[in-house]
């Protein structure tokens, strides 16, 4: 079950991410997991297309919201990685689904994953 603030945290960070974003350009969004001391934060990064290898193609790489990071707090969402990342899925998808900016993420692929981990998928196909 999503935390109603950390819900509206995440979606107005994004709504506001996302207004400046040339979604013309993109074709892969990633969402880039950090582990820092009491949260995870996370990232938004664009790119002109997924690649497997590379996920989010960094040298394809046309938007980032660089150091404008969203602070999930491990007290609310979990301590553990994994909490943090199904943390993040599950914001993710309901942004998705009921974000007000959700139709510039309908093209293209989805991805969420911590910076140096695995990537999943979670909208799209590459």
């Amino acid at each position: 079950m999503l935390n109603p603030e950390i819900s509206r945290s995440f979606n107005s960070w994004l709504d506001r991410i996302v207004a400046d974003c040339p979604t013309d350009q993109i074709g892969a969004y990633g969402f880039l997991l950090y582990e820092h001391e009491d949260s995870f934060a996370v990232q938004l990064v664009g790119s002109a297309r997924y690649v497997v290898g590379d996920p989010f193609a960094l040298r394809e790489q046309v938007f980032s919201s660089g150091e404008d990071l969203v602070e999930l707090p491990r007290s609310v969402v979990g301590a553990d990685w994994p909490e943090g990342l199904e943390a993040a899925k599950n914001l993710i998808r309901s942004y998705l689904q009921r974000g007000r900016e959700r139709a510039r993420f309908s093209r293209g692929v989805v991805a969420v994953g911590f910076v140096d981990g695995d990537i999943e998928i979670i909208s799209g196909a590459a």
